[in-house]
């Protein structure tokens, strides 16, 4: 009995942790930094313009060819 409350113990914390890193993998965060805090504009900024730049990119291969 003492070795499943272990084993579940583990497997919960493992969970929580398992979620708090890959939250912040997806946002490009460090991996231990806090996954609730809200982004800043310029980090948005960022991020939107990255995606135009590389919008931007694809169009301009597309009327080369």
């Amino acid at each position: 009995m003492k070795l499943i409350k272990l084993n579940l113990l583990i497997l919960i914390v493992g969970v929580l942790l398992g979620a708090w890193v890959g939250s912040n993998w997806i946002r490009d965060r460090d991996l231990f930094a806090n996954p609730f805090k809200q982004d800043t504009v310029m980090d948005k900024l960022k991020h939107t313009g990255s995606g135009l730049l590389d919008s931007g990119k694809d169009a301009l291969n597309k009327l080369t060819k």
